[in-house]
């Protein structure tokens, strides 16, 4: 899954600078913002759902939308279109990482080297992402149909797992109590992916037009940090919580 949506989402810059969509920097912030913000509204509401109703069905369901949302950013013709698209394939990505979480934890509390597994993920579609869009530079679909396809074997693996228990947990509507015991853990979260993404979202508009990267060194440059990620989080789960 985290395949898929790296690759869909490399290139996400350079695709929206590009003609006919042309967009703006201001608009370009905005298509990445809209993505992320979906997300953020979707994990909010079906990882509740994950919770009272069970994992399995949030799992599979959001893994499949995501396959079918994925097959509709390269039919964008202008930035408000790409917007909006990115902004349903955000809200059918938020569905299921909550779930993934809780199925995760029941089956395996190595949650560092789930984590990881996640990063390696993120490399290898950075690298696919790469290799597809250096046959045709500049046209992307191929790289968004090959998302779309990773998705697809991501939901045909979930409909293989087991799903046990998880289900029947009573959780308000707005959990403040959790919200409070935790704000500095969000806190955290939120100021470290703010800066992240502040670079992200233009890093391949600087790769391209400033150091005349291809895309397949695009690619490859954007694979680099979670190989890192990958490897020293293999032995994450030996260190104490409280180092």
């Amino acid at each position: 899954m985290n395949a898929a949506a790296s690759a869909s989402g490399l290139f996400i810059p350079l695709y929206a600078r590009a003609p006919p969509i042309s967009a703006s920097p201001e608009q370009i912030g905005f298509i990445v913002a809209a993505y992320n913000g979906f997300i953020l509204f979707a994990s909010f509401l079906f990882g509740r759902a994950a919770d009272t109703r069970g994992a399995g069905r949030v799992l599979r369901l959001g893994i499949l939308a995501s396959a079918v949302a994925a097959i509709a950013q390269p039919l964008a013709f202008d930035p408000w279109s790409l917007a909006a698209s990115r902004a349903a394939l955000g809200f059918t990505v938020g569905m299921y990482p909550a779930a993934l979480l809780v199925y995760s934890k029941t089956a395996d509390r190595l949650m560092g080297k789930f984590a990881s597994y996640g990063s390696l993920g993120w490399a290898l579609g950075n690298l696919v992402a790469g290799l597809a869009a250096q046959f045709d530079p500049g046209a992307f679909w191929r790289v968004f149909a090959i998302s779309s396809g990773l998705w697809f074997v991501a939901f045909f693996a979930a409909a293989a797992m087991p799903f046990v228990g998880g289900a029947g947990i009573r959780v308000p509507l707005v959990p403040l109590g959790v919200i409070r015991r935790n704000g500095a853990v969000f806190s955290m979260m939120f100021v470290r992916h703010t800066g992240a993404n502040m670079v992200w979202v233009i890093f391949p508009l600087f790769l391209r037009e400033v150091r005349g990267f291809d895309d397949l060194q695009i690619g490859i440059a954007y694979a680099v940090n979670p190989i890192v990620q990958f490897a020293v989080m293999q032995r994450i789960d030996r260190v104490r919580r409280e180092s």
